[in-house]
Formats: structure tokens, sequence, C-alpha cells
């Protein structure tokens, strides 16, 4: 069984989506190019728009266009975006998977873990340095010994070793 996918909305029997007006916030262009949504977008770049006339049920573009081009529901999975924009509603370029494949997908697109992404403005340690402090410690060095040497906290180092950084 998937696992749900924080945010989403079903697309149940009583939901109705005006088709037009959707397409209306859509820049569609060729087949394999991004076609952007022009409506509200979220401060994280995803279209956002109300799927129910005369309802308080929100949902994000992508969700939906894919939901209206393949007819299916997403139900609790994620809809993914192959060309990584997060307004693009073509179809083309969105597919299905649990939150486990969004989270591999994310990393692997360099948009993880704040803490774990190495373009992070705060970052101390980076993947060598993690190591390297690992390393030292597996061979009985202490952690305040570690952390005067590489002018590192000392709970900079207890996360390296307990692998969290």
């Amino acid at each position: 069984m998937p696992e749900k996918c924080s945010r989403y909305t079903r697309i149940d029997g009583e939901t109705r989506i005006d088709l037009d007006r959707f397409l209306s916030h859509i820049a569609i262009a060729g087949p394999d190019d991004c076609w952007e949504w022009t409506g509200y977008r979220k401060p994280s770049g995803y279209g956002w728009r109300s799927n129910t006339p005369g309802k308080a049920r929100w949902a994000f573009a992508h969700r939906l266009a894919y939901f209206l081009h393949f007819k299916v529901d997403p139900g609790e999975l994620c809809v993914l975006h192959k060309c990584d924009n997060p307004p693009c509603c073509n179809p083309n370029h969105l597919f299905l998977g649990d939150r486990d494949a969004n989270n591999k997908d994310r990393m692997r697109k360099g948009r993880g873990n704040r803490w774990l992404n190495r373009r992070h403005p705060n970052k101390k340690v980076d993947l060598v340095v993690g190591n390297e402090i690992r390393k030292r410690w597996d061979n009985g060095e202490k952690q305040r010994l570690i952390a005067l040497d590489l002018n590192l906290s000392i709970s900079t180092v207890n996360r390296a070793v307990r692998g969290v950084i």
C-alpha cells in the first residue's frame, strides 16, 4: 500500500471542475514544453485553485490536470513533475508516486532537506567532512577533540556521528 502524500485533494464524485475555466489558466504550448499555470500560485510555485465552485475546496493545479487528462484520481498518491517545474500542468510531464518516490525525486533534483543540501547557507559539514568525523570517531577519537580540530561545535560533531548531517 503506498504511503499517503502529505497534501492531497481527493477528486470525488461530487467535485465539479469547469474545464474551460481551468484551461484558461494554463499557457498551453508544445507537447514537450511546460504548460505554465497562470492563475494563483502558492509561495512554493505550485498552481493553486478552487476546484469546486461555491465550496471552499482547493487543490494543486497539476493534480487537477493529471485527473482531467488521465481520468485517474491520484487519491493519496503524489503527482510528481518530470520537468521539476512546479507550475507546469502538462500531462506529459506528470506521473504518480507515493511519498517515498516524491522524497527521492526531490533529493535527486537537489531540493531535499535543507540541512542535507550542500547549498544551504548555514551548512557547516558536507558529506566529506561528515565521513571524516564518523571515521575519526569510529577509531576512538573523542568528539570534543574532533570539534576543536575542525573548528566545529561539539553538537555539530555529535550530529555527524549520529548520521543526522
